[in-house]
């Protein structure tokens, strides 16, 4: 692919790319039937606003019908998600560039929550694998990123530039995907950035469904080791409150009392032939002139 071409990373090829590695869905006739697998279009985009802002509230039933037009619009990069969707808010944004920042473990969790729940992994048709593989061939053939651009695709948090990412051999699959979104939809311009790109991978059908006929990772040849991390149960604030009351209680009670009482050490010299030895004593009294404590 040439650098010329105007492929774009951006929330909405972003999120392209990870439909495609979605989990097997269910059939059109278990949806007859009334059976729901969780990972329409809609639910997919939620669970990843859901990253953005933790708290973010799930859709009404009544509410389906704008969520899927604000879904698509983000999709084919019309905007970046409608008045829903948090990814055009500043204060949302702000407050995850944040987290990233500041609490990168919390954070991977929830990126690793989303991918259990909706990304087909460690299988033999390595769509994690492809998935990888596509993110890194359009950030290299993005030259509107620049080389020393940072992404946050380490699991311990640190980051890495443009140049280095493209040529990674060894990665962690879920850091590696909230690094790459964390940086699309930080994007300040604007969502059209990528129209260009989805047109591409998902031609115009006469107004029948836009199907994805892309094949963007197929130029990545150098060999790929992916890792993983499991995700942790959530903690409660209050939880998290307790444990650092408990450990600030350890760091009082490790501090030098200046008021306490000064140590005392006895040397024994012991002789005779029948002696015994202590291994703990609880109390040593002192007697000086058969005074105790000498009193």
């Amino acid at each position: 692919m040439s650098k010329d071409e105007k492929i774009r990373l951006c929330g909405g090829t972003f999120f392209t790319l990870i439909l495609e590695a979605r989990r097997p869905r269910l059939s059109v006739r278990q949806h007859y039937m009334g059976e729901t697998d969780g990972l329409s279009e809609p639910e997919t985009l939620v669970g990843l606003a859901k990253i953005v802002v933790p708290d973010f509230k799930a859709p009404s039933k009544t509410m389906m019908k704008t969520i899927k037009g604000n879904t698509y619009d983000f999709k084919s990069c019309k905007n970046k998600g409608g008045t829903y969707f948090p990814f055009g808010n500043k204060n949302a944004l702000k407050a995850f560039d944040n987290r990233i920042r500041s609490e990168y473990g919390y954070v991977l969790n929830e990126m690793t929550l989303f991918c259990d729940s909706f990304i087909h992994m460690k299988d033999s048709t390595k769509k994690d694998e492809t998935l990888i593989k596509a993110l890194i061939e359009i950030i290299d053939s993005d030259d509107s990123i620049p080389s020393d651009q940072l992404f946050y695709v380490n699991k311990d948090g640190t980051a890495v530039c443009k140049d280095r990412l493209v040529v990674e051999k060894e990665i962690c699959f879920q850091s590696f995907l909230l690094g790459v979104f964390h940086f699309a939809i930080m994007r300040k311009e604007p969502a059209s950035i990528g129209k260009y790109t989805y047109e591409r991978w998902c031609p115009s059908k006469s107004g029948g469904q836009r199907g994805y006929e892309g094949n963007v990772g197929e130029h990545v040849k150098h060999k790929i080791s992916l890792s993983y991390v499991s995700p942790v149960e959530s903690i409660d604030a209050e939880v998290i409150d307790l444990i650092e009351e408990e450990k600030t209680e350890e760091k009082t009670e490790t501090k030098t009392d200046v008021n306490a009482k000064p140590q005392m050490t006895f040397n024994f010299n012991v002789t005779g032939n029948n002696n015994s030895f202590y291994n703990h004593v609880n109390t040593v009294n002192n007697y000086y002139g058969d005074k105790k404590d000498g009193q």
